[in-house]
């Protein structure tokens, strides 16, 4: 089995588990590169090799581990699905992620951030990413029926983890939604590319949101990850309850959830601190 042969069989295995087109794409460039790397037949690959690879990657090519755990990832299910070989994890230790809390932004710069954007198109986009709190590729997929404006929801057909949800339909952003639907008449997706059926690109509601940060003043690092991180801790701090939030984001475990916890302000500011009750009259 040469390479070619080996990074297809991973591909149709992931293809036949039914995962997302993203991880079939990240899996088989993963593997497709630790194979240049150890130069050997694939069916030959050893736990020696993959420990070298990884510390390569660490210390040579200073990848994040949030990166090295998605190759760590991609080449046990080789190791283990296409190759039948136990993987061992005690000798290939899988990193350790950093938990970085996330950038957000507050109430008051997401509507800075939505004024500044005079594009109609594009002021839809970002508000409809916001107030729903979807991903970018759940974003990019939707579709004109996926906006139930009688039970106002936004659909979200085949999400990650291959389930379907509904989330939030804001009533200021339909109106913004049922103005630009007259003003463009997109036929298939929501919001088309170049062509009239055509996806919008990654790239170019990156360019967006970019261009709206600068305009808005903003000096934080926004992605539009960050639109979804923003509303879930906004949700939070307007009292909604946490699991609601879950299921609003699509998420598997509710410990994924959790994290906005550390990122809500309104109850954390009620905390009295412990110095002040001491000295209720002050350290003078």
């Amino acid at each position: 089995m040469d390479k070619l042969s080996a990074i297809k069989k991973v591909s149709d295995e992931l293809i036949i588990r039914n995962f997302s087109e993203r991880t079939i794409e990240s899996y088989t460039l993963h593997l497709r590169y630790f194979l240049d790397y150890i130069n050997e037949i694939p069916q030959k690959v050893n736990v020696a090799q993959i420990k070298e690879y990884i510390l390569y990657l660490t210390t040579e090519k200073k990848f994040s581990s949030s990166t090295i755990n998605s190759v760590y990832s991609a080449i046990q299910f080789y190791f283990e699905k296409c190759l039948g070989q136990p993987w061992s994890h005690g000798e290939i230790g899988r990193p350790k992620v950093h938990n970085r809390l996330p950038e957000i932004l507050s109430q008051d710069e997401i509507q800075l951030l939505i004024s500044k954007i005079n594009n109609l198109k594009h002021k839809a986009m970002i508000s409809l990413i916001y107030s729903s709190g979807i991903r970018l590729a759940e974003f990019l997929n939707l579709t004109i029926k996926d906006i139930d404006s009688k039970q106002m929801y936004v659909v979200v057909r085949q999400g990650k983890g291959k389930r379907d949800r509904t989330t939030l339909l804001s009533n200021a952003c339909l109106d913004l939604l049922r103005t630009y639907y007259l003003k463009y008449h997109p036929v298939k997706y929501l919001f088309n590319g170049a062509g009239a059926e055509s996806q919008y690109s990654e790239t170019s509601i990156r360019k967006v949101l970019t261009k709206a940060v600068k305009n808005a003043g903003i000096k934080k690092r926004i992605t539009i990850h960050t639109l979804r991180h923003s509303f879930a801790t906004h949700l939070l701090e307007n009292g909604t309850n946490l699991y609601y939030i879950k299921e609003l984001l699509g998420h598997k475990s509710i410990k994924s959830t959790l994290i906005y916890l550390h990122l809500c302000s309104k109850d954390i500011k009620k905390i009295e601190n412990p110095l002040d009750k001491l000295f209720e009259n002050g350290l003078q």
